[in-house]
């Protein structure tokens, strides 16, 4: 959010121009943004609003599908995965399947990255330890 000074020059540059893209390019701003504060200002002007920044400006998120209850879930099925050969092992597409077969509406990427962040911390992780051999001494690969 821009302050009063901000949409300030971004008209008095609108008024010099002519231009969106002029102004934005000047300072460094998108086209719509430069865009949305002159028609604010004229709306402003006109009588058709009464702020240009609104005070009590809500913002309307969509609500959390992966809740803690399905994180639980996913992280109940990954855990019961550990115990079988690799090959038959829940996949994150088998995962969303199941979540979406008990009524969880959530969407496949969602899993997909839960997936993804349990098996950074919990999977087994190949260790390598770098050996020097003595001089002479054959080193076998």
């Amino acid at each position: 959010m821009k302050t009063m000074a901000d949409i300030r020059r971004i008209v008095d540059l609108y008024e010099l121009y002519g231009s969106y893209k002029k102004v934005a390019r000047e300072l460094n701003i998108s086209r719509n943004t430069a865009k949305k504060y002159v028609h604010q200002v004229k709306d402003v002007q006109e009588g058709a609003a009464d702020e240009i920044l609104p005070k009590n400006r809500k913002i309307i998120q969509p609500s959390r599908v992966l809740t803690e209850t399905v994180r639980q879930k996913i992280h109940q099925y990954l855990e019961s995965n550990l115990d079988h050969p690799r090959k038959q092992r829940l996949t994150a597409k088998r995962i969303w399947e199941l979540l979406v077969r008990d009524g969880h509406k959530i969407g496949y990427t969602s899993v997909k990255d839960e997936v993804a962040r349990w098996k950074r911390t919990n999977s087994p992780r190949d260790v390598y330890i770098l050996q020097e051999p003595r001089e002479g001494q054959r080193a076998e690969f």
